[in-house]
């Protein structure tokens, strides 16, 4: 798919690169968590651990957004119909082969299960707090 956009060139060209870039840090920071995981403790990691862990965060929650608001649709706009309905057969077929006959189906009601264990299950507890509770609680501004 990238390869598509950067050989159509324009604005997306960039886009591709950093993407691909962001996709080979995330990688590196994956092998460093399984790196300090194996170990079974933290230790002195801790400070290091924490950077490791915003840093991957930061980055894929604006990579994501990127992805699915620009590369994808410009990707998308890059194909035929016939092209993109021989996808989506193959992605079916992809997903029958690796969760089985309703696999998507089973594996959304497995999630639910083990979001609903964790506490994860209820979108309202990742509302944020109001803006106003949070800034007076976090900042202080000096307006000299």
């Amino acid at each position: 798919m990238s390869f598509e956009v950067r050989k159509a060139g324009g604005p997306n060209e960039k886009l591709v690169e950093v993407l691909l870039m962001q996709h080979q840090r995330g990688r590196e920071i994956t092998g460093y968590l399984l790196r300090i995981g194996v170990r079974g403790q933290i230790g002195g990691d801790a400070a290091p651990l924490g950077n490791a862990l915003d840093a991957m965060s930061r980055m894929y929650e604006a990579h994501a957004a990127w992805e699915d608001t620009v590369l994808f649709p410009a990707w998308k706009k890059l194909q035929s119909k016939s092209r993109l309905n021989e996808l989506a057969d193959k992605f079916e077929d992809i997903e029958h082969q690796t969760f089985g006959k309703d696999g998507f189906d089973d594996a959304v009601t497995r999630i639910s299960q083990v979001e609903k264990q964790l506490g994860l299950n209820d979108l309202a507890v990742y509302t944020a707090p109001s803006v106003a509770v949070s800034l007076s609680q976090t900042f202080t501004i000096d307006m000299r």
